[in-house]
């Protein structure tokens, strides 16, 4: 496959496609679907007491499709405990341990639980000497978890729950998610949906940040998604109480997203509704959705306990659906956001606002998560006949797009090609050296 592209100069040529390379490698995550792991995880957890670590247990993952399953063994000092919030890395999912029920999730099946009268007895007798608490249940997976098992950075963290009368909270019991690499191949994910591929989504990596908790911090929690110079939506806490509640009534921390100007959010109800890759967000909205110009509300937290609720604590990860009013018309996109237990105090999950896009032709749909998917570039340098040819690796029938950028950071890219289809696994690309020069790159095409 051959293609024709204009630049300037032969030094400017070879220097501009290694930077791009460079930096669309470094600027595009790979998509869902690339990512392996690992079957199996194991932790073993301790609870860290002022006379160092004491053990607590220890717990067992394996990846079945697109759910973690779990195994979770606390020794038996922790008989009387009555809830945990358990968080895997950045994930959160709340389990009551004493009914045996996951609040938001699949329920747990739980083995010798019983509630036992007095204070917590965490540190006395031989635990080791007694059959350990089972519990067992199963978590939705999602890109932000597959990436930091991949990368060893997954954490199990339990943030135990006293029995209601004798303290809000107890210390933290967690352990490092460690691979059994004697488990077998790594795990492709074959049931893992296909990320969407877009080749006129305007995509912005972030940066990433947490939704602050001072709604007065200048500039924190806004996110200009058309990059035009102004805010579309800002992220915020807020408290519905002050001080301790009377009763043990919990204090409610509710994080919501304003609309600037005329634009809107999908919401179900007052909350915003929270969509999983590859829903269409458009002018129809989905079942039990509408399109807002008001406040929505993203999750909630409580205190004591703090733990997310709704759509966002349930599934840990998702698509904000969004749309911009413009000259032309309403302009569909959507930003990521999961919850995120790398706070300055871990009993607070905070929302972590990931990336945007949106779709530059006016009342067109776009689907959740869909972005550019830039392949990496090869320079093979100049040829006889003048040319720079730069080359990929890529599958046979599938479809490519070039795209060219001017500027490295400013703008948009733009496609300079129709759908290229690959017939060979190597694939040539040969570009111009006269003309204006600027910066390529290749994405796939759906």
């Amino acid at each position: 496959m051959t293609t024709n592209c204009a630049m300037r100069s032969p030094a400017t040529a070879l220097i501009v496609a290694v930077l791009a390379s460079w930096w669309v490698a470094a600027q595009s995550p790979p998509p869902f679907e690339s990512v392996g792991l690992p079957d199996h995880f194991v932790a073993t957890l301790a609870l860290q007491t002022s006379n160092g670590q004491v053990s607590a247990g220890s717990a067992a993952f394996q990846v079945d499709c697109t759910r973690l399953q779990f195994v979770v063994n606390l020794e038996q000092a922790f008989t009387n405990v009555t809830g945990t919030t358990l968080r895997t890395g950045t994930r959160q999912v709340r389990v009551d341990l004493g009914p045996g029920t996951m609040a938001f999730g699949a329920k747990i099946a739980s083995e010798g639980v019983a509630a036992a009268a007095g204070k917590p007895n965490l540190l006395a007798g031989n635990p080791k000497a007694l059959a350990p608490i089972r519990y067992a249940g199963a978590v939705p997976l999602h890109v932000t978890l597959l990436r930091e098992l991949q990368t060893g950075q997954g954490v199990l963290r339990l943030i135990l729950k006293a029995p209601e009368g004798q303290g809000a909270a107890l210390p933290i019991v967690e352990g490092p998610l460690l691979a059994v690499t004697n488990a077998g191949a790594t795990n492709p994910l074959p049931c893992w949906p296909r990320s969407p591929r877009s080749v006129t989504a305007r995509y912005t990596a972030g940066p990433a940040f947490a939704v602050p908790f001072d709604i007065y911090a200048d500039g924190v929690g806004e996110v200009d998604v058309d990059a035009e110079g102004e805010t579309d939506f800002f992220f915020c806490v807020s408290t519905l109480c002050v001080g301790p509640t009377g009763g043990g009534y919990p204090c409610p921390f509710p994080i919501s997203v304003t609309c600037f100007g005329t634009n809107q959010m999908l919401a179900r109800s007052y909350k915003a509704a929270v969509l999983a890759i590859g829903a269409t967000i458009g002018p129809a909205p989905p079942a039990e959705s509408s399109w807002t110009k008001y406040n929505v509300r993203l999750t909630s937290l409580t205190d004591p306990g703090p733990v997310a609720t709704d759509d966002l604590g349930r599934l840990g990860e998702g698509y904000l659906g969004l749309r911009l009013r413009q000259a032309d018309g309403w302009h569909y996109g959507w930003m990521r956001v999961h919850l995120s237990s790398a706070a300055p105090n871990p009993f607070w999950p905070v929302p972590v606002i990931e990336d945007w896009a949106y779709e530059p032709a006016p009342d067109t749909a776009i689907l959740a998560g869909a972005r550019p998917v830039p392949v990496p570039l090869r320079n093979d340098g100049l040829q006889a006949s003048g040319r720079l040819r730069m080359t990929f690796t890529g599958e046979i029938g599938q479809a490519y797009t070039l795209q060219f950028r001017p500027e490295l950071t400013v703008g948009w890219w733009t496609n300079l090609s129709g759908a290229l289809i690959s017939t060979a696994r190597e694939v040539l690309l040969d570009v111009s050296l006269t003309g204006p020069s600027g910066f390529y790159r290749v994405i796939e095409a759906e």
